[in-house]
């Protein structure tokens, strides 16, 4: 197997793991930790992929030592002998603002270039080492006009060049770009500038850059107004970033990619434009919701947008899917109404997080998405707001059956009190004041005596810092009923002897569930109200009748006062196998369950030796799935547990495993708690192989070795 170029690690990046290697007593670390974590909201939803990405590619044809030449075009020629002077003309209306670009690639010549109007007057000359530029050269009249290309140094020397010249204030084969938009783009030639337009209202922010992928390219960008007068530009590598560009008038502006270095390299890059008082394409985001996204190419930046008040502090976070080298490195930035940056937070550690960002006026605030700090990687991310200082209600919530129901919510740094009132339509039931003791290390809870009746609610919470109370949290809403509900299972599972949980009924002596699948009634089952406990808020019993694989549903009532009350409404689940395909967790296991969902195959473990190298370490042969479980041992070993057909938990570990030019590593196990299944790819083996091994029964392939190491290079 090849070698993936995409999971090198430095151990200065994030906390390693500590292996052992024997004889050579090497040190190792091994990237199966930093699971995803804190943070989101249970009220999590899933954007769509805000990625505005289009490649187009702009390149023009050179011509070699033409007579004339047209904007937006590169040319190709050369001063081959001392004095010599090559000319080219070009057509012109009145008012026009022309720039021209010179760049050597060959022999001693000193670029000099002049412009010389319809009557043979000089108007405008440009003289440097590599590349000299004529930067807004206003043409009064229309007409023919030339250009004279010569040796500035001397005269005498020579070499070959190529000339690029281009009309600023209605640019000549430019693409359109829109904001929020990132489109890919090559410098082919020496010289040559790529010109894009966008159009802007007066007083519009924007923000470009432009990131190189390919070749010695370094990122040169600039942005033109209507008239052609350059408004701003940048050249720092190895990212080219105009942050902040405010337009005074409106119109169509330009934006000109090419390479800054002034050394005639070429490439491939990508460029992104956004404005940041009005951006596109942004996707709304709450307090207290999480959304995940993707950045999809080199130098995107994803958008949101949220509404805050005067005076609200929020906290933004960002996280990674996952923690290789290759992979995004979030980077986040907060913008006001009117497109000025508040805060910014970046790490390559997979977690970049604002603490307490402070909003000064109220309207619609934005969040950039980015990755950090080269914007060349892409990946798949999570997005976290909250308002910083303001609790977050998290239950009581949904429908329950406690009439004296504990309330919780997330903890406040610094808070010395917290004050929850409970609503029933428009009459307040009760408000409690407590103090931050009730609060644990991320959480606080707080049980009233008071008794509820059977009815809807709604609750709030805030908090007391530093002398002044906060906002109000938003309202979370519950309803409390008289019949117990079921809580799981629920959904896809693969247990076929599943633990049926529900909701404790107040003066419950027993309870009966009913399992069906379709119509047919698979067992009904009775059990005493000691299945829940005395200070348990839920009952849970597991029948050792084993299910099929299918479509089930359930449904539970209870026996309170001598009678049985209705039964609930009914929870629906299906027993299934593991999907068949590719499973991958961000803690840096991954491994494939083969077609007939019988066995596990290809179960890896990235591993970066100090002082050795990087290792994606592979057990090649077949491991059986016995009860949604299966393991191997040996010096490398692992196991997992099927929890549904889409997620799996379980531990990986090496003892005395050697890796050559390193020695015997050891080190483990560490846990996975979160792998999920990514696709219905298999493995990079011929597939009539695969299928013939799994029909035969034969178990592995044969390999002489039931470990393949592959070495990873760091890009």
């Amino acid at each position: 197997m090849s070698a993936k170029q995409c999971c090198s690690f430095s151990r200065n990046e994030i906390a390693p793991h500590r292996l052992v290697s024997s004889p050579r007593l090497l040190s190792a670390v091994v990237f199966l930790g930093l699971l995803l974590s804190g943070g989101f909201s249970a009220a999590s939803s899933t954007a769509a992929k805000i990625a505005k990405t289009s490649t187009v590619g702009i390149s023009a044809s050179v011509s070699v030592c033409p007579v004339s030449i047209g904007f937006g075009e590169t040319i190709q020629c050369s001063i081959s002998a001392a004095g010599e002077i090559d000319t080219y003309t070009f057509t012109a209306s009145p008012g026009d603002s022309v720039l021209i670009r010179m760049t050597a690639i060959s022999g001693s010549l000193w670029p000099g270039i002049q412009v010389y109007d319809p009557d043979g007057a000089l108007l405008c000359e440009g003289s440097f080492l590599l590349t000299a530029q004529i930067d807004g050269c206003m043409l009064a009249v229309g007409g023919t006009y030339s250009i004279k290309v010569f040796d500035h140094f001397s005269g005498t020397y020579t070499g070959d060049y190529y000339l690029y010249l281009q009309r600023m204030n209605n640019p000549a084969n430019a693409v359109s770009i829109s904001f929020g938009q990132t489109l890919s783009g090559s410098i082919l030639s020496p010289a040559q500038m790529n010109t894009y337009t966008f159009t802007a209202s007066p007083g519009d922010i924007v923000l470009a850059r432009m990131i190189a992928v390919s070749g010695s390219l370094w990122p040169g960008i600039r942005m033109y107004d209507p008239d052609g007068v350059l408004v701003c530009d940048d050249t720092t590598p190895p990212t080219g970033q105009i942050a902040s560009c405010t337009l005074a008038a409106g119109g169509t502006y330009s934006v000109f990619a090419f390479d800054g270095s002034g050394l005639g390299y070429t490439g491939d890059y990508y460029l992104y434009l956004q404005r940041l008082n009005n951006p596109s394409n942004a996707v709304p985001i709450s307090f207290g919701q999480t959304l995940s996204g993707s950045i999809l190419s080199p130098a995107q930046m994803n958008t949101y947008t949220f509404t805050a008040s005067p005076g609200d502090i929020v906290l933004v976070r960002a996280t990674s899917f996952k923690l290789r080298w290759d992979y995004l490195w979030p980077g986040i930035r907060v913008y006001d109404p009117s497109g000025v940056k508040l805060c910014e937070a970046s790490n390559t550690a997979g977690t970049a997080e604002i603490t307490s960002c402070v909003l000064h006026a109220g309207g619609t605030y934005s969040v950039l998405v980015f990755d950090y700090p080269y914007a060349t990687k892409t990946g798949d991310y999570y997005l976290y707001l909250q308002q910083a200082g303001v609790p977050t209600p998290v239950s009581p919530n949904g429908t329950i059956s406690d009439t004296t129901p504990t309330y919780t919510w997330s903890k406040v740094s610094e808070a010395t009190q917290y004050r929850y009132e409970l609503w029933k339509g428009t009459t307040t039931v009760y408000t409690k004041t407590v103090a931050a003791s009730v609060c644990g290390a991320s959480t606080c809870a707080h049980t009233p005596t008071t008794v509820l009746s059977y009815a809807a609610y709604k609750w709030r919470v805030q908090t007391l810092v530093g002398g002044a109370w906060s906002s109000y949290s938003a309202y979370r809403n519950f309803t409390i009923t008289n019949l117990p509900i079921p809580k799981s299972p629920s959904g896809a599972i693969t247990d076929t002897t599943p633990t049926f949980t529900w909701t404790k009924v107040s003066g419950a002596t027993q309870y009966q569930f009913v399992v069906y699948k379709g119509t047919a009634l698979k067992y009904t089952k009775t059990v005493a109200s000691g299945a829940c406990g005395a200070k348990a808020t839920n009952c849970s019993n597991t029948p050792t009748t084993v299910l099929s694989l299918g479509a089930h549903t359930w449904k539970v009532r209870a026996f309170v006062g001598g009678a049985w009350r209705a039964y609930s409404a009914a929870k629906a689940f299906s027993v299934s196998k593991p999907r068949a395909g590719f499973w991958e967790s961000p803690a840096g296991v991954e491994f494939y369950v083969t077609p007939n969902q019988a066995n596990v195959r290809g179960f890896a473990i990235y591993v970066s030796v100090s002082g050795c190298g990087s290792y994606k370490i592979t057990h090649s042969t077949l491991v059986p799935i016995s009860n949604n479980h299966f393991s191997f041992s040996g010096p490398f070993y692992g196991s997992g547990s099927f929890v549904t057909p889409k997620k799996a938990t379980g531990r990986a570990g090496l003892s005395s495993f050697p890796i050559s030019g390193c020695g015997s590593v050891s080190g483990g196990p560490w846990t996975y708690t979160d792998a999920i299944w990514r696709d219905s790819s298999q493995p990079s083996i011929v597939s009539a192989a695969i299928n013939l091994v799994e029909i035969l029964g034969i178990g592995d392939l044969g390999l002489p070795n039931p470990y393949y190491i592959a070495e990873v290079v760091a890009p």
